[in-house]
């Protein structure tokens, strides 16, 4: 009964010092992802990346003129090759976990889309409840760019319309 006692003592002690945050992610370090616009160009992708700014988007009026989204573009050979090339762009780390949509170019889409919708499926960080739209006689890049009056995140106007 005391060897009991005192195994789950140790136990306990140990168990206090293994807790922790290992996989934590500050608010500061990310880049929180709103929309995805996927263009073809030639035999590249380009892809247009709407992350929100949180100063921006808060209620408190401290942020001044600040535009609520910024937009990263970049071009690679493959989807995934795009995906990483925004990390050398991007202050923060990309956290696609709130995406909305994500729009299709109607080049891209002419192509098919099942690539990309499996590659967007297979990413760990994204949730697969997002729509995804297709851009008739424009670019995907300048959908993921226009800002609206009433909304202050455009994805969310998309998501909402």
């Amino acid at each position: 009964m005391r060897m009991w006692f005192k195994t789950c003592c140790c136990i306990c002690c140990v168990s206090l010092l293994l807790t922790g945050c290992w996989s934590k992610r500050e608010l500061n370090e990310l880049a929180i992802v709103a929309g995805i616009g996927i263009d073809k160009q030639a035999n590249q992708y380009s892809v247009s990346i709407q992350v929100m700014n949180p100063s921006a988007v808060a209620g408190s009026k401290t942020g001044g003129n600040l535009s609520p989204v910024a937009t990263y573009t970049v071009k690679g050979k493959s989807l995934f090759e795009a995906f990483r090339r925004v990390t050398l762009i991007s202050p923060r780390r990309m956290y696609a976990s709130h995406l909305r949509v994500v729009v299709i170019g109607e080049e891209a889409a002419r192509d098919g889309i099942g690539h990309m919708l499996d590659f967007l499926s297979r990413n760990y960080q994204m949730r697969t409840d997002f729509y995804i739209l297709v851009s008739k006689q424009t670019r995907a890049a300048n959908i993921m760019r226009t800002l609206t009056i009433l909304e202050k995140i455009p994805s969310n106007k998309l998501y909402a319309s």
